[in-house]
């Protein structure tokens, strides 16, 4: 893909919530990762950084609720 934007879970050219499904359905026990969230005003400018504040915005709070929500949905 030449370009993108980054985006919240569900607003991307897939449906989380159905690869989720069919994940469990096929027996998958991994993990999921909330990885690449939208930058959103006044976050800390971390997005180059490894450290644990690289995780603290509001745009990973809003992918872990979301995938939390997802995964307590399908049991």
């Amino acid at each position: 893909m030449p370009r993108f934007s980054e985006c919240f879970l569900g607003e991307g050219n897939f449906n989380p919530a159905r690869v989720i499904r069919r994940l469990a359905a096929s027996g998958f026990d991994g993990f999921l990762i909330d990885d690449h969230v939208p930058a959103m005003i006044d976050d800390l400018d971390t997005w180059g950084d490894i450290s644990s504040e690289a995780y603290c915005s509001r745009g990973r709070a809003h992918a872990i609720g979301y995938l939390q929500g997802v995964l307590n949905g399908i049991g």
